[in-house]
């Protein structure tokens, strides 16, 4: 239904936070002649404001609120007669000097709040660090913070504070700052039809709570900071000087309200007619004093000049504050009848629930929660559908994505929010297996048929805006619609009126009734055809809406009806508009959902019948009886008669309708054929059966290659939606860094500026000392290759001096020589890929310079770092060792060196070739595992340890034995110790004499 919701623009998008048009996000906020709201120079204070009835302007701010408020109070006259209440995110563990700042900008006393102080006017008063702050009777009441972890909602608990002690009279204003706090605060207030001020978000240092606050579409005003006072004063000229119209008289000009309400249903097609007169009133009213007009007969001009204006006076008479679990005892109340309800039922069913005027969804996910719990606490199994319906699109698209800003937190407890609810950036959002049990569409549940089959319907909140005959027709429309024992949910101001034989009381505090007497006749909401043809329900909508019923029936159609079969009419697409009776027999809806189409609706063994009867009597316009049609009861087949007769049209461009009567026929009246005489008519039956079952096989493929069509259309609209979704989801992503960033900036918007600028000269003090002491040549380069910072070291390689910082990098002359070291760090600015090289200077000095990207906190490239690592003594040793090898490789004698393990470390050539063996296979490997073992000689193991260990070098140490590849050799082997002492290093060098082919008998 349409109660709960919200004026402004369009809702249900994802908050950006970027800085759009500001034409785009304002317009739907702005209230005269389609412009932005042009602000009037303040001359005056309120006038004819009695002292205790002041306005109180709650002012709500975040990171940027600083700048904000600044501009605020230098544009703000010192006599408004206002008192104004800074609510500000300040750091719990600071003292805040924000009291001493804003004193600079205005001559009015500003101080902090201190508990119970009596608001003044013409005053400014500021929140203390580490306090949340409510107001009551024109009282400042301080509390202890109770959010959680990362969680600030201070100005929306302000905020709904003021709307409950000021009521329409309530006035809000959202400035800068990032996430949501503020919105649902300002929904409150826009509640109770009191004035919301957002700051534009143009103009706003951080938009997030701004861009919050207009896509839930609470904004009156959408101003910069500095024209905000002027709004006041004319506003409060209007709402607490003389005021211009009350509504009262708009109520008495019953011809003028008339013709708005006409007017209002020729462009949106809705019927307010039957709302109660004095909600009514009080929208119009307060929409006249927004524009500043004086009379119901301008007002009515005024719409007619200014269409725009219908719109936002229709978002005005949808506005209702809604939360989740409002009221939590009524709640407790309903898990226990719930309780009771599913302790009878069959395990494994289906449990369906609707709730008319779900707004943005609060409570809807409310009775969904409530269900789920209530099934855990039985231990059974249920399958759960819940509907949540609206007569606002934007309202179900936000209700649709499950999001809802952070401060929802307060609402529910902490083991809903762990198992319900996932975080969302800075929101809640509904977790997506609870999602999927919601479906949520548009209806207007005065005109549009209702749901049918429910075992709960919650109402809360939504006869109270509706006078006394259309809640007279809402009771019975939510008996028919309720399943037997099914259960009524109704808010503590409502009741079920004259119709106490429709339910009984479950509980009479809390307003749960169950349904009683559901055999008798039905009592419906008439049918609005000219309206459906004109505006039809979308396809998805479509499929899972019953049709619209008839009038109530009078006492003597009543008994008339008692006496007639059970029967539906239906129009010419063969769509249920009227049911009389007990169809369920001959009628059902697949897979437990309501279903509009007598052919979907009737059972399968008599579909053929019927459809052959249904086109008979379309096509011949006559009454069409057949008796052949079957169904299936406690497994036995019943023959039905089923008659179709076309009737007239109900009224001018109606289309033709079919009344379809049911009749069961006792089973004796089956006759058999007779074995001859009756041979030739049983022939035709069968022949007219054939013929029949092929037109109704041709139709169905008619039908469902239609289906088909609607199928692939749906596929493709869902398509679209997923991509859409995909995007925004990409947008929320964008946002989130955008937050994590700002959020770290917070703690600095409290004018607490100098301590972080300490913090940030230590740091650089800190950074300098570290490059310094690491005595390694850095450059930093910005994105043009100047040079933005270097350390002491660098100087050695470039001819810098104090006054080079800044200048390009290529016109520094270095002592790298031929290396083009600007043309490689442009190479890397535009690859990303850093880049290792080993150079040498023109003094002789060996470098590994490195060329890296520049990454700041934010991953974003903002130049690049060159350093440059001394590795002269490295490539000193690499090019000795390379030299003390070259040696060794032209030594005819073959030579191995070994480590402290006796593995070889380096083979000469002269050994590779004698032995057959490859370097590979020799370096690292144990001296005795080479050969396949024919150098494991004890004796030589022993003699080579005490050379690593004791220092006995050894000459002549002869071996004998075969060697693969090589075959019989002998050896003289002549081994000595290697000590680096800088190291302490153990080698040792073996050289190998072959005396194989030589006379000596010995190697002495």
């Amino acid at each position: 239904m349409a109660t709960e919701k919200r004026n402004g623009r369009k809702t249900g998008e994802p908050v950006k936070e970027t800085k759009p048009s500001p034409k785009s996000e304002t317009a739907a906020a702005k209230s005269k002649n389609d412009e932005a709201v042009k602000p009037v120079a303040p001359k005056k204070p309120v006038s004819g404001v009695a002292h205790d009835d002041f306005p109180i302007v709650g002012i709500g701010a975040s990171a940027g609120g600083l700048e904000a408020f600044t501009k605020f109070l230098t544009a703000a006259p010192i006599n408004t007669g206002m008192a104004f209440v800074l609510i500000q995110h300040l750091d719990p563990s600071h003292a805040s000097n924000m009291v001493d700042l804003l004193k600079r900008y205005t001559t009015m006393p500003v101080q902090e709040a201190t508990d119970e102080v009596k608001l003044e006017q013409d005053h400014v008063y500021m929140i203390p660090p580490n306090r949340n702050m409510t107001i009551h009777d024109h009282t400042l009441k301080l509390l202890e913070q109770f959010e959680r972890p990362g969680i600030a909602h201070s100005i929306d608990l302000f905020f709904k504070s003021l709307a409950v002690d000021l009521k329409e009279k309530a006035i809000c204003i959202i400035m800068s700052g990032t996430g949501t706090d503020g919105t649902l605060g300002a929904k409150a207030v826009k509640g109770e039809l009191g004035l919301v001020i957002v700051q534009d978000p143009e103009t706003a240092a951080y938009d997030g709570m701004p861009r919050s606050a207009i896509s839930n579409g609470v904004a009156d005003f959408i101003l910069p900071a500095e024209a905000m006072p002027a709004q006041l004063v004319e506003y409060g000229e209007k709402s607490y000087g003389k005021r211009l119209v009350r509504h009262s008289e708009v109520e008495k000009d019953t011809a003028n309200l008339a013709l708005i309400l006409q007017l209002i249903r020729a462009r949106t097609r809705r019927d307010f007619s039957g709302y109660k007169q004095s909600t009514i009133g009080r929208r119009i009213e307060r929409r006249m004093g927004l524009n500043q007009i004086d009379t119901l007969d301008h007002y009515l001009h005024y719409l007619r000049e200014h269409p725009s204006e219908i719109d936002a006076l229709v978002k005005d008479f949808l506005i209702n504050v809604t939360s989740f679990f409002r009221d939590p005892e009524a709640f407790a109340a309903l898990k226990q009848q719930l309780k009771n309800l599913l302790t009878s039922r069959q395990e494994g069913t289906e449990i369906r629930a609707w709730i008319p005027g779900c707004a943005t969804g609060e409570e809807a996910y409310s009775i969904l929660m409530t269900l789920e719990e209530a099934v855990d606490e039985l231990k059974k199994y249920f399958v759960i559908q819940v509907f949540g319906t609206d007569l606002d699109p934007d309202a179900v698209s936000i209700a649709r994505s499950g999001i809802y800003p952070a401060s929802v937190s307060t609402d529910i407890s902490e083991e809903r929010l762990k198992k319900f609810f996932a975080r969302k950036d800075d929101a809640w959002q509904i977790k997506r297996e609870y999602r999927e049990k919601l479906v949520f569409a548009v209806q207007d549940i005065i005109a549009d048929p209702p749901f049918t089959r429910m075992d709960l319907i919650s109402a809360r909140n939504l006869l109270i805006y509706f006078d006394s005959d259309l809640q007279k027709r809402m009771i019975p429309l939510f008996h028919y619609a309720l399943n037997p024992a099914g259960i009524l949910f109704l808010g503590t101001a409502e009741t079920i009126g004259e119709f106490t034989q429709m339910f009984s009381p479950l509980d009479r505090k809390w307003k749960i009734y169950r349904v009683e007497n559901k055999n008798q006749p039905g009592f419906f909401l008439p049918s609005n055809r000219q309206w459906t043809r004109e505006h039809p329900l979308p396809e998805r909508l479509a499929e899972t809406l019953p049709a619209r019923p008839f009038p109530v029936a009078t006492p003597p159609e009543m008994v008339l009806l008692e006496a007639l079969p059970p029967a539906v009419v239906i129009d010419d697409n063969q769509q249920v508009i009227y049911s009389h009776g007990d169809t369920r027999r001959y009628l059902g809806f697949p897979g437990g959902k309501p279903n509009a189409s007598l052919m979907e609706a009737a059972h399968p063994e008599m579909r053929p019948q019927l459809a052959a009867a249904l086109r008979q009597a379309a096509q011949e316009n006559r009454e069409v009886v057949t008796e052949k049609a079957r169904v299936d009861i406690l497994g036995a087949s019943q023959p039905v008669r089923v008659t179709v007769r076309p009737i007239s049209p109900a009224g001018p461009g109606e289309t033709g309708r079919f009344i379809v009567t049911f009749q069961e026929l006792p089973k004796s009246k089956i006759r058999p054929p007779k074995s001859l005489a009756g041979t030739s008519t049983r022939v035709t039956e069968l022949e007219q059966e054939l013929q029949f079952t092929r037109e109704t096989l041709r139709s169905t493929i008619e039908q469902l290659e239609t289906a088909n069509e609607e199928l692939r259309s749906t596929n493709e609209e869902y398509q679209s939606t997923n991509e859409e979704l995909q995007s925004t989801n990409e947008e929320l992503e964008t946002s989130r860094e955008e937050l994590q960033s700002v959020n770290e900036e917070l703690s600095t918007v409290n004018s607490e500026h100098q301590l972080k600028i300490d913090e940030l000269s230590t740091v650089n003090d800190d950074m300098k000392n570290l490059l310094n002491s690491t005595g390694v040549a850095i450059v930093y380069l910005d994105t043009s290759l100047k040079v933005k910072r270097f350390t002491p070291s660098s100087t050695e390689i470039f001819n810098f001096i104090a006054s080079d910082v800044d200048r390009p990098i290529h016109h520094i002359t270095s002592q790298i020589g031929e290396y083009d070291i600007a043309s490689k760090a442009s190479e890397v600015l535009d690859t990303l890929i850093p880049v290792k090289e080993i150079v040498q200077s023109k003094a002789g000095k060996w470098y590994t310079i490195r060329i890296l990207p520049y990454r700041t906190i934010e991953n974003s490239i903002a130049g690049v770092v060159i350093s440059f690592t001394d590795i002269s003594e490295q490539e000193r040793l690499k090019l000795a060792l390379s030299y003390s090898e070259a040696v060794i490789d032209t030594l005819f004698e073959s030579m191995v060196v070994l480590d402290a393990d006796l593995k070889v470390t380096t083979a000469n050539k002269a050994f590779q070739d004698s032995f057959k063996i490859s370097r590979a296979e020799a370096e690292g490997k144990l001296l005795f595992d080479l050969g396949d073992g024919s150098w494991n000689i004890p004796a030589l193991k022993e003699a080579l340890k005490a050379v690593l260990e004791k220092g006995h070098d050894f000459l002549g140490h002869a071996i004998e034995g075969d060697f693969p590849r090589v075959g019989h050799r002998r050896l003289c082997l002549n081994a000595r110790r290697l000590h680096d002492k800088s190291s302490d290093l153990k080698r040792v060098l073996l050289a190998i004499e072959d005396v194989t082919s030589s006379k000596k008998e010995s190697c002495s």
